[in-house]
């Protein structure tokens, strides 16, 4: 008997943290543990350094991505270049991962479903001045690059320049 109310105790814990979600967890899992190599891949390859998740985990991957840095100038044409090649190489790196690709929504994943950031950082003042690029993201098949405003650190909305992948 005490060991069925341990058990019916032990399930109900597991039920209220969430732990009883399995699917949930294990599409979680296969996120970070890709992440976690493709970073390595992202510095090596792009000097990206990974920063994090843009999309919370779900049960099934509709949409996917990471944010990533750089503290390298860009000016629009090196960023777009940068950002074509490295957005390619993580959804071609996400589309070879078993794992991963078994939580995809459709059978494959592709540009429109990527959420993809690169912020560009200046050693000595923070958002790179224009003409450099401060923030490329890859959202919904577009690219749109961001320039830092001249008269504060924050995103100029009004120069942002935004195109077909």
């Amino acid at each position: 008997m005490e060991l069925m109310k341990l058990l019916l105790i032990a399930l109900t814990a597991l039920s209220m943290t969430g732990c009883g979600d399995l699917s949930k967890q294990s599409s979680e899992r296969a996120e970070y543990a890709f992440l976690r190599g493709y970073a390595d891949l992202a510095m090596e390859s792009f000097h990206l350094q990974y920063l994090g998740l843009t999309t919370p985990p779900g049960e099934n991957i509709n949409c996917f991505g990471a944010r990533f840095m750089t503290r390298e100038l860009h000016t629009i044409n090196d960023a777009r270049n940068l950002v074509k090649t490295s957005a390619k190489q993580f959804i071609e790196e996400a589309n070879k991962n078993e794992n991963l690709r078994k939580y995809f929504k459709n059978e494959t994943f592709d540009i429109d479903q990527l959420d993809y950031y690169i912020s560009f950082w200046d050693e000595n003042t923070d958002r790179p001045p224009k003409p450099y690029v401060a923030l490329a993201t890859v959202k919904d098949g577009k690219i749109t690059y961001y320039f830092k405003r001249d008269d504060s650190e924050f995103l100029d909305d009004n120069a942002s320049i935004i195109e077909d992948y």
